[in-house]
This record gives C-alpha cells, sequence and structure tokens, in this order.
C-alpha cells in the first residue's frame, strides 16, 4: 500500500513530499542528491505528527542541504596522476595522439586514462572518462572485497543475511531491506577500513533491529566493539560523490 505523496513548503527548507508507504516502520527524514527533502512515514501516521519530526530535525536538514549544495556547485576535478584513488588501485593520467579518444584502461592495480593531446584534462569529456574508469574499478573492488568482508561478519555474528548488491549511490553508504537484503555503495572503496566495516556493521545490525532505536544503536556498538557515535561522526567528513 502506497499512497499519493503529499508536498508541503516551508520557508528554511523548501518543497518537502511525505510519503506514506507499508514499508515505513517509522518517520524518517531523507535529503537526496538534487538537494530535495522526503519524509517516509508508516501506514496510518497523520501528517501533523510527521510534520512536527520534521521541524525537530530542521537544523540538521538544513546542514545536510547545505552539504549537498557544496557538493553541486564544486566538482571534484581530476587533473594529474595519484595514489590511493581507490582502496586497490592508483590512477594515472596522461596524453595521446589518437585524434579524438579518449582510451580507458583498468590493469595492475591502476586506472588508467589518456586524452587526447588537442584536449585539456579539465575537458568535460576527459573528467567523465576518468569518473567512469574510477567507478568500474570500484564495482570490481566491491564484490573482490565487500562481499567476503560482509559475509565474514554475517557469519562471525550468526546473522541471517540475504542478497548483497552493489550499487553507485549519491546518498547512501548502504541499505538494509525487511527481506535482509543488503545493499552497499561501491564507493565505500574510497573508505578508511574502519568506516568501511562501520557501514557493513550498521546494516547488519538492521537485520535485528528495522530501525534506529535506542535498541539498535546498543546492539551496533556491540558488533563494532566502540561507540559508533565516533564513527557516525567521521564518516560524514566523506562523500558519496566522485
Amino acid at each position: 500500500m502506497k499512497s499519493n505523496p503529499t508536498k508541503k513548503q516551508y520557508p528554511d527548507i523548501g518543497t518537502v513530499t511525505y510519503n506514506v508507504s507499508i514499508r515505513s516502520k517509522r518517520i524518517s527524514i531523507k535529503v537526496k542528491a538534487d538537494g530535495s527533502v522526503v519524509v517516509a512515514m508508516p501506514v496510518y501516521t497523520d501528517i501533523s505528527t510527521a510534520e512536527k519530526f520534521l521541524l525537530s530535525k530542521s537544523e540538521w536538514i538544513k546542514a545536510a542541504m547545505r552539504r549537498v549544495s557544496k557538493r553541486k556547485q564544486a566538482p571534484k576535478l581530476y587533473t594529474a596522476s595519484q595514489e590511493n584513488i581507490t582502496k586497490f588501485h592508483h590512477l594515472e593520467i596522461g596524453t595521446h595522439a589518437s585524434a579524438d579518444e579518449v582510451k580507458i584502461f583498468i590493469k595492475n592495480g591502476a586506472v588508467s586514462v589518456f586524452y587526447p593531446q588537442m584536449l585539456n584534462v579539465e575537458d568535460a569529456r576527459v573528467q567523465n572518462s576518468i569518473k567512469k574508469g574510477i567507478t568500474l574499478a570500484l564495482k570490481k573492488e566491491s564484490v573482490k572485497y565487500l562481499k567476503p568482508r560482509i559475509e565474514q561478519f554475517a557469519k562471525k555474528f550468526l546473522l541471517p543475511i540475504g542478497e548483497v548488491s552493489f550499487r553507485d549511490n549519491k546518498s547512501r553508504w548502504g541499505s538494509c531491506s525487511g527481506n535482509n537484503n543488503i545493499t552497499l555503495n561501491i564507493q565505500l572503496m574510497r573508505l578508511p577500513d574502519e568506516l568501511i566495516d562501520y557501514v557493513i556493521l550498521h546494516e547488519l545490525a538492521h537485520i535485528k533491529h528495522k530501525n534506529h532505536s535506542p535498541a539498535f544503536r546498543k546492539y551496533l556498538d556491540t558488533l563494532l566493539g566502540q561507540n559508533s557515535r565516533a564513527l557516525e561522526a567521521k564518516i560524514r567528513n566523506y562523500s558519496p560523490y566522485l
């Protein structure tokens, strides 16, 4: 069951979309990659209750919107070769004599991008090719590293994990469905190990707790062996945008 969305305007936030869905177990707020705000509501939750929750989180929402706006205004440029562009790959950028072709190679731990001498490295074609190469490397690494890692943790903590899939998501590091299917963001392969494990264990904790209640937080802390709040603060310094 899913009803038609309700849209409301707020002076400091803009348009907010309220969605009611049978899959929602609690009221949650999401600031999407385009800066729009969506509130997910359980069935039979009235708008006034959801609105009260929204307004109580207004400072968090505005901060999240500022982060999204900053990312949109200042896209990252890759102008030189660099080490550790992903967990297992470095980036090589160079020119070649071809008239108009941008070439991408992923081999021996390198994402290599060669562009025509007539182009500037900041040209959109070159930048898009670099990001495409990095994305391909991240997909390969996710299957190689993240899948065994989450399976290892699921076995260790006796958690009945469903299917594991990978996406290039611009707003979430991971998610866990009602059927315990877990989706992980391939951009995790650019994070430090402790934050990769934090996201994996966060999603595994949702197998037992389909919410962010105090019980969920306590269980996550147990899985991590430390207070999850510190890691949650650290991951806010990273963006899933290339």
